[in-house]
């Protein structure tokens, strides 16, 4: 097998739900006879097409996840599309590719790649795996800044927002030294970003090299004595965010309490406890949406400098449009020069910027990628 086939990493599908009932409230599916078991792993063959090899074997095996990772009720109902029968919890499983063969590979008339590639999927990802994700998404670097009151007082050193970048360490993603975050962990902007300001969290994520922003706030109070011991509750509010387009990945409240010879020890496990739980839950998001993104569709700007005109401006977008494997564009601005365009493209942002140094010919002008992050490519454009 080539080179190139050994640095392909597993593609996923995660697992997310859709409720069609109360939180409260959980309507169980029940069969009058035992469901057979879902067989762990299967062998599946499709083909895919793309502008290469790693594109056109991306594409087989998303169609091979879609074709035998289906989509499950609770009670192991299979169902062809995401409908929600009797209002019962619709679960999309998730898979993992285990292992790989190209059968065939040809080129078309276009040029295009096409391949014929045999996969061994399992229909289960397992703890072990996520490191293998993480490596996939190129190890994004993940800023956490979470200001923190313990009983009443704001720390220097917060033991929420240290718990969570502790688990993220250890699941392998990069994270802003927490000394960097120090002296902006009480500023104007992290207080916008935490309330979901799109522009204070681009301009964090772009003055500290962050994919993605993690931010709050955590407090933790006093709850009296219990049996000899003080006691104290904590909580975390936060949010993950794209940091390149401001884009929400999930937002989550964790409640802790904890018992101990003083309340100050008291507060601080509790809001250890809160972090590393909610840390745990947003690697699950961020990955979870990372993937569905790739899969299905993932939103990265633009950032084109230097174009002179409106019309060189729409002949961009039109000949964007035709690029393989890019869904939908959206021209968002234009200005002084300056253009802002959202992409909607299978795949992940560097291999956009791939097909644009490859296909993108804009006449009169000379194209150069400067800057490609998670979500976000920058174009310098000069005329020939």
């Amino acid at each position: 097998m080539r080179n190139t086939m050994k640095k392909l990493l597993p593609f996923f599908l995660i697992l997310f739900f859709l409720a069609g009932c109360t939180t409260q409230h959980q309507i169980v599916v029940e069969h009058p006879t035992p469901v057979k078991p879902i067989d762990e792993t299967v062998v599946v063959t499709t083909k895919g097409m793309g502008i290469n090899e790693e594109d056109a074997i991306r594409d087989a095996a998303v169609k091979a996840l879609q074709q035998e990772v289906g989509f499950y009720l609770t009670g192991r109902t299979m169902v062809s599309n995401y409908e929600l029968l009797d209002k019962t919890v619709l679960t999309r499983t998730h898979g993992m590719i285990l292992g790989q063969k190209v059968i065939s590979m040809s080129r078309a008339s276009d040029n295009t790649v096409v391949v014929k590639v045999k996969f061994k999927i399992s229909k289960k990802i397992l703890e072990d795996n996520i490191y293998d994700i993480i490596m996939f998404m190129n190890k994004p670097r993940v800023m956490v800044v979470i200001p923190e009151r313990q009983l009443g007082r704001s720390v220097p050193d917060p033991a929420g927002e240290t718990a969570v970048i502790h688990t993220l360490l250890e699941k392998g993603f990069y994270v802003v030294d927490q000394r960097q975050v120090k002296a902006i962990r009480y500023s104007n902007m992290v207080r916008l970003a935490a309330q979901g300001n799109k522009d204070a969290a681009e301009r964090l994520g772009a003055e500290f090299g962050a994919d993605v922003i993690i931010t709050g706030e955590a407090f933790s109070e006093s709850g009296g004595e219990l049996m000899g011991l003080q006691t104290a509750r904590a909580s975390i509010l936060a949010r993950a965010i794209w940091a390149d387009t401001g884009e929400i990945i999930a937002a989550k409240a964790v409640q802790r309490g904890s018992a101990d010879l003083t309340a100050e020890i008291a507060g601080k496990k509790a809001l250890e406890s809160a972090g590393d739980e909610l840390a745990k839950y947003m690697i699950e998001k961020i990955i979870a949406n990372w993937v569905m993104a790739v899969d299905n569709g993932m939103n990265v700007q633009l950032l084109v400098i230097g174009m002179k005109d409106i019309d060189d401006y729409n002949a961009f977008i039109s000949i964007l449009k035709a690029l393989p494997g890019v869904r939908e564009v959206y021209g968002r601005s234009f200005s002084k020069g300056i253009a802002k365009i959202d992409v909607t493209v299978i795949g992940t942002s560097q291999l956009l910027a791939q097909k644009i140094r490859r296909f993108v010919k804009l006449k009169g002008y000379i194209l150069d990628i400067t800057e490609v992050g998670m979500s976000k490519i920058v174009i310098n454009s000069s005329k020939r």
